[in-house]
Formats: structure tokens, sequence, C-alpha cells
């Protein structure tokens, strides 16, 4: 199976204290393993839209999502980054990141 570390999205909304390049980096942890437990955010999705954040992919279409899990969308703090490392922050068993990871990543069998 062969997975890719940067999500390829036309664009998205992505939290202001996220942002720190021009990629919104998606790990692959728990997705290839099948396993949950080991889900991580590097990025954060923005929620500027009644909780939701909206990604737009190439081949044209666009889906919402109302953020379910808490530690997507933590405090904001102007002017403070969110603290994070390139292998993200711990989330298991995140129904967001699962949601991320399945538009992102594509299992070959």
């Amino acid at each position: 199976m062969t997975l890719a570390w940067t999500m390829y999205a036309h664009d998205l909304d992505e939290r202001e204290d996220s942002v720190t390049d021009s990629h919104f980096l998606v790990p692959p942890y728990g997705f290839r393993e099948a396993n949950p437990a080991l889900y991580r955010l590097v990025g954060y999705p923005g929620s500027y839209h009644n909780g939701a954040g909206n990604f737009s992919f190439a081949d044209g279409h666009a889906e919402p999502r109302k953020w379910r899990d808490p530690r997507t969308t933590p405090r904001l703090v102007r002017d403070h980054p969110i603290l994070r490392t390139i292998e993200g922050n711990p989330c298991p068993g995140s129904s967001d990141v699962q949601w991320i990871q399945e538009r992102t990543f594509q299992r070959e069998d």
C-alpha cells in the first residue's frame, strides 16, 4: 500500500493558528494499520462555518464537515500557534481524523 503525507485538496479552511506553510499535512497513522488508536492531527481544519470546515477537491466537488471531536477544534488563542510536531498530536479514535483520512488516502488492495 502506498500512502502520501500531504492532502492534495484544491482548497480547504485551515485554522489561523495552524497555518505554518502551504501544506495541510495529514499523517497516515492509523489508516494504513486500520487502527484508530493511532490517529493524529498535524494541521487543524477551520471551523469558521458554525463549527464546520469545507474541503474542495481537484475533481470539482466540495464537502463540508461539522467537526465532532473537541480535539479537532481546541480553543483559538489569537497570535499563538497551536503547539504541534511533524508527527502530529495524538487523537485516538477521532471520527474527524477518520473522515479526513478517508478523503485523503486510498487503499491499494
